[in-house]
């Protein structure tokens, strides 16, 4: 399907004069903010901007809470090519000039790639040609125009002059001229089509005859998939991945759904328990509903209006991780759940409140995210983890752990569903790593238990002999999880990277780095020190992908490896044993 790039905002409900902009836009895309302050306007404005319909707007659609009413703007974004230019133009010279024009002076700052149209609503009767945009009540802004014209250098003249020739006048309007008439060319077509998923939803039977995708009719439609022709093999495929969902959701493949032929419900068959969906309780009704329509709406624009109500922070990760792996169409989602912000699947938009009206903001580094845990009023404390917590040293070992579990259990387990990885390098590793102890330090990492009981760390030994007693501060570590139950897992040899096969380790630290001259390793030596590799530093990340990438069932697990995989694989399992939604009569 075609995705919306980004679009912008003026003069609508809650938005001011100064155009607010939500791009660039992913398959995936998260409006995060306070209660009232505009999330759910970004959603109505994108249903309006994709209606195909001519702008129709009611009394509360304008500003009413602002001194001054502004004029209804929007902006919509694309992205453009040299070669788009060339192909549509049909030029083969300086085409990235063209590309300069439109970009310099067009863009804010949300992504070099997009070329934004910017458009006001018109007033009084149509006119202007019969573009799309103005039969649906939008014009192209002119603001600006004759300022880019005068500004633009000899190379974007001369490659305006080879592209629009027919255009006459004065150097300054011809410029200009020429430069309307490429900016009109460039705007976006408005083929993108949109749905929406109300923040109500239960299933039922339609609403005035209408589809809607909140449950309304929705067993209607999946009546379709239950039962289709033997032709229809793509309801039959879309049966089959609602149905996986579910069996996901529960953890139980042996899960079969129904509809049955009368009333409106969606039976869910565990062994000789058959139950209506509603009876497994409200969660998994919730995200049922919204992954069903999910799936029976195909290649859309698909606003969803908090997702996270009534559903386990697991139920949510799963249900996001679903959106974007297993439909075809764009999410716009306005949520205030800390669970979903932390997902690495989405892109992320912070919406705020301010005298001026809804500030709209990308969320792109880790302090932004941060950011808006704070102003949803969370605290670290308040932030619920995956189920299980592992602590590893680095990205590296992360890597590793992640294709051993893959490798041993395929997808079942999903690393920000069943278990979380974090990193407890830098400083820390120090006083872990070294017989120089800082007690409050230490104190304070096994304090974080506190923030997720099901804890598991990965530690290297760094013993350079058999037998070599480990330092103090992993033999606390080791003690401390070990008598409350986590599970800890110390390398039998020198680090993590000795589990790796020699020749393996060779062929990928030759991969990694070209001027490598990989020599094998005994078990208590450092595989990546200098002597082993020749090199003055080794990116231990880039080693263990091209690692991974050729780690096949065929490579041996040395040493106690296989042993410990198990015990962290059995220790996850038993961490989201809990989680695990049971099916249970509500008579």
């Amino acid at each position: 399907m075609e995705l919306l790039m980004g679009f912008g905002i003026a003069g609508y409900r809650s938005f001011g004069s100064e155009m607010q902009y939500v791009g660039p836009l992913d398959k995936v895309n998260l409006i995060v903010g306070q209660n009232n302050v505009g999330k759910s306007n970004v959603l109505r404005f994108a249903q309006l901007l994709c209606s195909g319909k001519r702008i129709e707007l009611e009394e509360l659609d304008r500003p009413v809470d602002l001194a001054e009413a502004p004029l209804l703007r929007m902006a919509v974004a694309r992205r453009v090519s040299d070669d788009d230019l060339a192909e549509k133009f049909q030029v083969v010279n300086q085409p990235h000039h063209l590309v300069d024009i439109v970009r310099t002076t067009r863009v804010p700052g949300t992504d070099d790639d997009l070329v934004w149209s910017h458009f006001e609503q018109i007033q009084g009767n149509l006119s202007g040609g019969g573009g799309r945009w103005v039969r649906r009540g939008w014009r192209l802004e002119t603001d600006g125009i004759e300022a880019t014209a005068a500004g633009l250098d000899i190379h974007a003249q001369r490659a305006l002059s080879q592209l629009l020739p027919e255009y006459k006048g004065s150097q300054s309007s011809v410029a200009a001229t020429r430069t309307m008439a490429l900016l009109t060319a460039l705007q976006p077509d408005d083929s993108v089509r949109v749905e929406t998923i109300d923040a109500f939803r239960q299933i039922g039977p339609p609403i005035d005859g209408e589809q809607r995708y909140d449950g309304s009719g929705l067993i209607d439609e999946l009546r379709k998939l239950d039962r289709p022709l033997a032709v229809q093999n793509k309801a039959r495929r879309l049966w089959t991945q609602i149905t996986d969902f579910v069996r996901g959701v529960l953890d139980d493949p042996s899960i079969i759904l129904e509809v049955p032929s009368e009333g409106g419900t969606l039976n869910v068959v565990r062994g000789d328990t058959v139950l209506p969906l509603e009876n497994l309780g409200t969660g998994i009704h919730q995200v049922v509903i919204m992954a069903a329509a999910a799936t029976l709406i195909q290649e859309r624009l698909i606003c969803i209006e908090e997702p996270e109500i009534h559903l386990h922070p697991v139920l949510q990760r799963k249900l996001l991780r679903y959106l974007d792996e297993k439909t075809n169409n764009q999410y716009l989602i306005a949520t205030h759940s800390a669970h979903l912000v932390n997902s690495s699947i989405a892109t992320i938009f912070h919406a705020t409140w301010s005298p001026e009206g809804t500030r709209v903001s990308p969320a792109i580094t880790p302090m932004d995210r941060s950011l808006i845990c704070a102003d949803l009023g969370y605290k670290a404390s308040d932030i619920v983890q995956a189920n299980a917590v592992i602590w590893v040293e680095g990205p590296s070992d992360r890597i590793y752990i992640n294709h051993w579990i893959r490798q041993s259990v395929s997808d079942r387990l999903v690393e920000g569903v069943h278990y979380s990885i974090m990193f407890y390098g830098g400083g820390l590793l120090n006083h872990l790593t070294t017989k120089d102890v800082d007690d409050e330090m230490l104190d304070e990492f096994i304090k974080l238990r506190r923030l997720n009981r099901n804890m598991a760390i990965v530690i290297d030994s760094d013993r350079t002999e058999k037998g070599k007693r480990l330092n103090a501060s992993k033999r606390r570590i080791r003690e401390e999880l070990q008598g409350e139950g986590g599970l800890i897992w110390i390398t039998e040899g020198y680090t993590v990277e000795n589990y790796v096969p020699a020749d393996l380790l060779a062929e990928a630290l030759r991969a990694a780095h070209r001027t490598a001259t990989p020599k094998a390793a005994g078990k208590y030596e450092n595989p990546l020190a200098k002597a082993k590799t020749g090199l003055e530093s080794v990116s231990k990340v880039r080693v263990a992908r091209e690692t991974v990438e050729r780690w096949d069932s065929k490579v041996p697990m040395l040493y106690d490896l296989a042993v410990h995989v198990r015990a962290l694989i059995k220790f996850i399992d038993g961490a989201n044993a809990e989680s695990i939604p049971t099916t249970r009569d509500h008579g």
